[in-house]
């Protein structure tokens, strides 16, 4: 048994987060009564908690250890049977204390937001340089803003970037 939590669209199919394992709905094949089928892709525990986003060929997710978060990128077309995951960088094991809370996808320049309960005050940014091969350049970078704003509560993307909202 598992719990479904979050899903997110990736090349014409859904992709399902539950606590336990991910799933795929493809979205090529009619979905009808009797062809309902749920098929599991891959079994990366924990990778629900938190809403993930698809970014070009990626799916990222975050996922939150005992006192620091990380962020996790899946290729589901990689690999179709069973898609690999792996941080979205290396050089990162113990940047972003707390747990993720949520995580939002820029795409010019491309660049992943996240914030967590660690810094009420502060985003976590990803932002990298993709080819069709291989990434060609990362780096993290910590916004800080004046805790007079208040704590961000939450953050979207609009067509001018990412929107950041304050409390």
């Amino acid at each position: 048994s598992d719990e479904l939590r979050h899903g997110v669209l990736y090349d014409k199919s859904l992709v399902l987060f539950g606590q336990k394992r991910q799933y795929v709905i493809d979205g090529r094949i009619a979905l009808t009564g009797t062809s309902a089928n749920l098929p599991a892709i891959s079994t990366h525990g924990e990778a629900a908690e938190v809403p993930p986003v698809a970014a070009g060929g990626l799916i990222y997710y975050a996922k939150n250890g005992e006192l620091y978060a990380s962020l996790h990128q899946i290729q589901p077309g990689q690999n179709p049977e069973s898609p690999e995951s792996y941080p979205a960088s290396a050089q990162v094991d113990s940047y972003m204390t707390g747990k993720a809370i949520e995580i939002r996808y820029v795409s010019k320049p491309s660049m992943i937001a996240m914030r967590t309960t660690g810094d009420r005050f502060g985003l976590h940014v990803f932002s990298y340089v993709d080819a069709q091969d291989a990434r060609k350049q990362a780096a993290w970078h910590r916004w800080t803003f004046d805790t007079s704003l208040g704590v961000i509560v939450g953050m979207t993307t609009t067509a001018l970037g990412l929107l950041v909202f304050f409390l």
